[in-house]
């Protein structure tokens, strides 16, 4: 792996009772200690490839301290330096809504806020945390570096969202299926896009890419058209993908894409020049 400069995205949620919460060995047991003594191994192994190319993942539970978890990832003498990539829990699959306590809302309310006052100047960047840097790479990436005004939608084009499969987050199970990310369900027929005996399956492949097909007279019609960020696991059932799904989550989508308007709108009006003040490269990378 080092040899060949190969990334590592390693899933890690907090501290020890946090993160063994949610992440257990098939007997039970929590994974924090092992993933520790793998990321001290490489430390004193290969100190150099751990500091570029090993990141963390980490899954936000709701139900947790914000203020516990963020800690974690700043004062832990093995990981303060490494770079975060975060997320709230995935409920693509559930028909449960992931809980989420007024206390974490406004832990992570205040901690995006004291990041958004870094940006224009207003505060200290020793004072903010580093899990929501991704943030303002993403708002950078899909917001000002792609404003280019459209009279119309060209002949050939397709909503945004999509990746390309098995290129941008391939995910190997343990038995050797190809699927697209780590985001979308084994259980799915049509996320299954290969195996490492077979290889990929090019038309499973191209079904995933061309989602706009299955809502097309609605898509094209939409104001939120080219900042959409729903892939086909927003369409999966498990047996195929439907554009009645689909639909379900364009008003979410579109709520979301307006808060991140007035987002990039609010810090260029108080002085944020994107062109000009380097976001932290680094964190681009993980994104």
């Amino acid at each position: 792996l080092s040899e060949n400069n190969i990334d590592i995205l390693i899933s890690l949620d907090g501290p020890k009772e946090i993160h063994n919460k949610n992440r257990k060995f098939i007997n039970g047991a929590g994974t924090f200690e092992k993933i520790m003594t793998n990321v001290e191994h490489i430390r004193e192994l290969y100190p150099e490839y751990l500091k570029k190319h090993i990141s963390f993942n980490i899954v936000l539970d709701g139900t947790n301290s914000f203020s516990c978890i963020n800690d974690f990832f700043t004062d832990y003498e093995s990981i303060k330096d490494l770079r975060v990539n975060s997320s709230l829990i995935n409920d693509m699959y559930t028909n449960k809504t992931p809980e989420i306590s007024d206390t974490f809302i406004a832990e992570t309310g205040y901690e995006k806020f004291k990041s958004l006052l870094s940006k224009v100047g207003r505060l200290d960047s020793k004072y903010t945390s580093k899990i929501f840097e991704k943030d303002l790479v993403k708002l950078r990436e899909k917001f000002h570096e792609q404003r280019i005004p459209q009279h119309k939608i060209p002949k050939k084009v397709h909503h945004g969202g999509p990746c390309i499969p098995g290129v941008t987050r391939l995910f190997v199970s343990t038995e050797g299926i190809l699927y697209p990310c780590e985001r979308v369900s084994e259980a799915s027929e049509v996320m299954k896009i290969g195996d490492v005996e077979t290889g990929f399956n090019i038309e499973k492949i191209r079904g995933l890419l061309n989602i706009g097909r299955l809502t097309a007279e609605k898509c094209k019609n939409c104001w939120a058209f080219r900042y959409c960020y729903m892939c086909a696991a927003f369409a999966d059932t498990l047996e195929g993908l439907s554009g009645e799904r689909k639909l379900m989550f364009c008003s979410e989508v579109q709520s979301s894409v307006e808060s991140l308007f007035v987002l990039y709108c609010t810090l260029k009006e108080y002085g944020y020049n994107f062109d000009e003040k380097a976001i932290n490269r680094e964190f681009a990378t993980i994104v």
